[in-house]
């Protein structure tokens, strides 16, 4: 039998390899735990009316660029079908 050829045989691989394939997994793990905290987060301040005991937000948007033009008042509906 030691004389004969293997079957198969497996391929010479290096650990760069996996070495990126174990950095990809645990950034997208990162990710995808920041995101469902970020979206938990923002649940329970909406379930909670964004009560003043939840403290300021860390982050505010700034309402968008109207170059000048007055922005339409929020009752105002964006699109008007037409008749």
């Amino acid at each position: 039998m030691s004389t004969e050829t293997p079957l198969y045989r497996l391929p010479r691989g290096s650990r760069d390899e996996a070495a990126g394939t174990v950095l990809t997994a645990a950034a997208s793990l990162v990710v995808t735990i920041v995101l469902a905290v970020w979206i938990a987060t923002q649940y329970v301040a909406i379930q909670f009316h964004f009560h003043p005991g939840l403290g300021p937000p860390l982050l505010t948007v700034p309402p968008p660029i109207s170059f000048g033009w007055p922005l339409p008042p929020s009752s105002s509906p964006r699109w008007v079908l037409p008749a």
